[in-house]
This record gives structure tokens, sequence and C-alpha cells, in this order.
């Protein structure tokens, strides 16, 4: 048996999930050290039951790596459980606890992996100097899995790491426990609604929605936005919601039950900034994807939207925008194949694969 301990500062709900279905489908004794979440920044924690072990610490993942008890925890379990596998996110904002573990592996023979993107997250504008020091962050680990197929390739081409520790899995979500409740449908109502669905922060461009909507709805009559989602930028989607009775705010939604009756009656989703996992929930319902272009903090998982094939990706003209959106929601045939092949796209980013990918990263000795 695999035993693997996982260390998340930051174990929000998707987190849970697959990890729990990771359980399901492997043999793997896992364990999970996890941060205290910060709810003002959106972030909502699963209620249900888990499948691995883990302890919480009282520390976020802002003072994660400077936490005494994080460190004696660390070394308690390393020598009695004797883990093989020690998977730690690669951050800059982790780089003591990262060395620390560097130290400690060959001690406690396991192996240091990482789940991540191509790059370090960092303020630093400089790509090349970025790429310097992810390629020393590499050295430190011996397998590094990237969240896409494309990120892995683009890091080995980079030279950030030598092919024989880079592995990828496409980043998804419990499409098992959606699917359970969900069976593809087309929603042909005329009437139109868009959804956004993520964390209220400034970088998911709330602002852009709203002036989206605005014209919108000139074009679309009677069209209504459902928001799913909490956080810092609260305040503005209920003053936008106050004042616009087509404008709904649910709060945030972990319970997928209630967000597949909200799905159902959605046409698409509509996220103008930061889009990442938001892309994989909604071709898990068949929904076409919209976002922006020009943001500079999508996730790897933009590598999954296609333009005109199970979504679009706009540019920077609002009026040429909507009339595109419009023209989606209102050519029937169009509608319909979007809606297919971003179902279609979701099969491949199932979980079971997520997992597949994940146990032969680790097991794997290339």
């Amino acid at each position: 048996m695999n035993k693997v301990l996982w260390i998340s500062p930051n174990l929000n709900h998707y987190k849970t999930k697959f990890l729990n279905r990771l359980c399901e489908v492997t043999s793997w004794d896992i364990e999970v050290i996890a941060g205290r979440q910060i709810s003002s920044e959106g972030h909502v924690q699963d209620k249900g039951k888990r499948k691995f072990q883990q302890i919480n610490l009282t520390a976020n993942k802002k003072s994660f790596q400077y936490s005494v008890t994080l460190y004696i925890t660390l070394v308690k379990l390393l020598a009695l459980k004797r883990f093989h596998t020690v998977l730690m996110p690669m951050e800059k904002k982790h780089f003591l606890l990262i060395i620390f573990l560097f130290i400690l592996k060959k001690m406690f023979c396991f192996e240091l992996v990482s789940y991540n993107h191509p790059l370090t997250k960092n303020k630093v504008r400089d790509l090349n100097v970025e790429k310097k020091i992810t390629k020393l962050f590499f050295l430190l680990y011996n397998k590094i899995i990237f969240y896409t197929e494309e990120s892995c390739n683009w890091a080995i081409q980079n030279n950030l790491l030598n092919e024989q520790k880079a592995f990828w899995a496409n980043n998804t979500l419990d499409t098992e426990a959606i699917w359970r409740q969900y069976a593809f449908k087309i929603n042909t109502s005329s009437e139109k609604t868009i959804m956004f669905i993520g964390r209220l922060i400034p970088s998911k461009r709330l602002d852009m929605l709203f002036q989206y909507f605005k014209v919108l709805k000139k074009k679309i009559p009677n069209v209504k936005l459902i928001i799913i989602g909490d956080g810092p930028n609260a305040d503005l989607v209920k003053k936008e919601a106050k004042n616009d009775q087509n404008i709904f705010w649910r709060g945030a939604i972990v319970d997928e039950n209630r967000i597949c009756q909200e799905m159902l009656n959605t046409h698409l989703v509509f996220l103008p900034g930061a889009s990442g996992l938001s892309i994989v929930h909604s071709f898990c319902y068949g929904k076409p994807y919209i976002t922006l272009k020009d943001c500079k903090s999508h996730g790897p998982e933009i590598s999954y939207l296609e333009d005109g094939n199970n979504g679009l990706i706009l540019d920077n003209d609002i009026i040429a925008n909507t009339d595109r959106i419009s023209s989606l929601l209102h050519d029937n045939k169009i509608y319909e194949s979007m809606c297919h092949n971003a179902f279609n796209k979701a099969r491949e980013l199932s979980i079971d694969n997520w997992c597949f990918s994940i146990g032969n990263a680790v097991i794997d000795k290339k």
C-alpha cells in the first residue's frame, strides 16, 4: 500500500472531493495536513465525510510555513508512518517549508512531489527571472505533476526540468458526484439565463460582468443572471442584485444537488476574469463557457476552452462580444453543438482519468 502525506495549506471543497475519490479508486493510505481556510476570500469548506485522515492546523495559507506546530507534526508523522510520498504545493510563500521537506526526504526515505502550475506564482513580471526561480524550485522535488498536459509540455520545452521527472494530470472536479445526479440535457427555454460561478474576488472581474449584462439586456429580452459564490466583492453583487430584478445572488454553494438545479435552468456560464476550474464545472453540465482573452491570470485550465467549439474567448470589443453571445443564444443549432462539445470535453476530464494520471505519476519510476 502506498502511503501518501498530502500537505494542503488551503484544503477547499473540490480538493476534498477529489482526494476522497482518489481513496476510493486506489489502495493508498492518504493523510492530509490542512491549514485553516480564509473564509473572507470566498473559500468554502466541504463538510462531507472524509475517506482520508485529516489533521487541521490553526495556521492559514499566509502563515502556514511559519507554524511551529506544523514542523513538529511533520517530523512526528514522517517518523511514525514512513510515508512513501509527500505531496507539497510548490509556491514561493512556502519556501522554508519546502526546504525543510527537501532536507527530511533522505532521512525518512520519501519522494517529494508537487502538483502545480508550470511557473511559481509571484508578482515578478520578468518571465526569464520567473523561469530561473521555478527551475531552482523544481530541483528540490523528485517529481512535478502539472495541472494540464499543455503545462507539462511547456515546462519541458522551456528546459525548466528534466523530462524524466515531469508528469501531468488534467485538473478537474469530482465529475462522478456531478453525474450521479445529472444526465446531459440541453436547455431549450426561450428565456435565457447566464451564470457566474466562482469566488467573488477582483481577479474574476465582476465589474466587467455587470457591464456586459447591461448591454446584453438590450439584445436579449428578459435575460437573467445567476451568481454563485462569495468573497470580498459580495457588496458589489448585493448592490447590483438589489437594483436589477433579473440578477440573482445565491451565495456560496458547494452542495452539488443545489448547483445542479441552478445549472439546469442555465444556458451558459460567463466569467470575464481569471478562469480555471469554473470551466470544468460548466462543461460537466454541458454548458458553453465564456471569458475574456486578455485576462493575464487565467489558470492552466484555459487550455480546455476552444473558441467557437465549446465556448467563446472574447476580445476587448464589448459591442462585438455581446453580439457573439446573443447570436450563440439565438442560434439553436450552434448552441446545441457547443453544449455537446462542452460535455464531451468534461468526459475527457473525468475524475477517474485524473486519479489514473495521478496514480501513474506517483508510482511511475520512469
